[in-house]
């Protein structure tokens, strides 16, 4: 009785423990991908306490099981453990889950690989999105976005319009790079071609202006997430 009293989600905590034991990610990736502390996590286990309704969502999508069973413990019927809803849903991924990349050099042609990939690495996304997404990781000080961190996050979405303000992925003229922009106009040519403007994000004036009817993809996506790990 007093278990049950000191520990009213216990059975909850058994099964997140257990899905995410076979998933083989560890409570700091939990914590890391649902943005709370790892003691949380510990905590949802142990059973003292459990996730907020938009958290078990996420968590039961990102440990690879249905929120019913995550919940209530309901099988599948032939007694198999459920997997979510929106799993697979793209080459055997929910569709918030981004697969990583950590170079600039992994321009379009590799990221359009990614969503190829058997097991790519990959970040669970806070938002459901629009087009296809990847994340990309600041692994050293970019000089041309001086507002970034190394070991910064951003998930990048394909399928969202653009608007000033928006903070872009663009291909270099070779098109062997990318670099961080920012969008300062979207407008008509004379021949209806949709032109966007854009400049770096230290403060420069407009550096280039893309031709989106000829030059689609030059523009790899738009920042939609943009993570910072806590300084310790």
């Amino acid at each position: 009785m007093w278990l049950s009293m000191n520990k009213p989600h216990q059975h909850m905590g058994e099964r997140i423990r257990k899905a995410r034991r076979a998933t083989d990610l560890t409570q700091q990736q939990v914590s890391d991908a649902l943005n709370v502390s790892v003691q949380s996590v510990s905590q949802w286990e142990t059973g003292r306490t459990r996730p907020d309704a938009d958290r078990l969502v996420r968590l039961a999508d990102l440990i690879g099981v249905s929120f019913e069973y995550l919940t209530k413990g309901t099988l599948a019927d032939d007694g198999t453990i459920p997997k979510p809803a929106r799993w697979p849903a793209r080459n055997g991924l929910s569709s918030r889950y981004a697969p990583l990349i950590k170079s600039k050099g992994e321009a379009l042609g590799t990221v359009a690989r990614l969503f190829d990939e058997d097991e790519p690495e990959i970040i669970l996304s806070q938002f459901k999105p629009i087009g296809r997404i990847f994340a990309y990781e600041l692994t050293e000080k970019d000089e041309a976005a001086p507002v970034y961190r190394e070991g910064d996050i951003f998930i990048i979405d394909d399928g969202i319009g653009f608007r000033n303000g928006d903070i872009v992925l663009a291909l270099d003229f070779d098109g062997d790079t990318f670099d961080f922009r920012q969008v300062r106009g979207v407008r008509l040519d004379a021949l209806d071609h949709t032109i966007v403007d854009l400049r770096p994000l230290d403060g420069g004036e407009v550096t280039s202006s893309l031709d989106l009817d000829g030059e689609e993809n030059r523009i790899l996506g738009t920042v939609v997430e943009h993570r910072r790990l806590r300084s310790r």
